[in-house]
């Protein structure tokens, strides 16, 4: 049957590239002009300044009667798709490695009640492809993931 530790490595070797790969493209993908959050302020008249005498304790200007020129956080946060894109690629990514998961699962209980060799050697072969498989899209869902969660609070894309 061979030394089961030589599989192992070949697995590990294929995971290493596949998360290299991975977080490469992650990063090719991400532009590095992208800036931190910020709170957008409009002022509706050009020239107004706030004093700190006219801020309440919880930072917000007090009103003094009507006035027109008040300080308004605006609720555009500015961020495309690209972060959401990017999550939900890392979602389908796992749904894939839950789905090659289950394929070696059940190539594993094939090797179990094989009674040739022909078949036992055919599960084993198939039991490794699809861990292999599942390994790497284990891997490329983290990465995506991760990545697009960065993008998501770490950038205004």
């Amino acid at each position: 049957m061979g030394n089961p530790g030589q599989y192992g490595s070949q697995a590990q070797s294929r995971l290493a590239k596949a998360l290299s790969i991975s977080l490469a493209l992650v990063l090719v993908a991400a532009p590095a002009t992208a800036g931190p959050l910020t709170i957008r302020l409009e002022v509706a008249a050009s020239d107004r300044r706030v004093d700190w005498r006219d801020q309440n304790p919880w930072g917000t200007p007090r009103s003094r009667g009507k006035s027109k020129d008040a300080v308004v956080a605006s609720s555009e946060s500015g961020r495309g798709p690209a972060s959401l894109i990017v999550i939900g690629a890392g979602v389908l990514a796992g749904g894939a490695g839950v789905f090659f998961g289950l394929r070696n699962h059940s190539a594993k209980s094939d090797y179990a009640a094989a009674t040739t060799a022909a078949a036992r050697t055919d599960a084993r072969d198939r039991a490794q492809s699809e861990g292999i498989k599942a390994d790497i899209a284990f891997a490329a869902a983290a990465v995506l993931v991760l990545g697009g969660l960065g993008l998501l609070f770490f950038t205004d894309i």
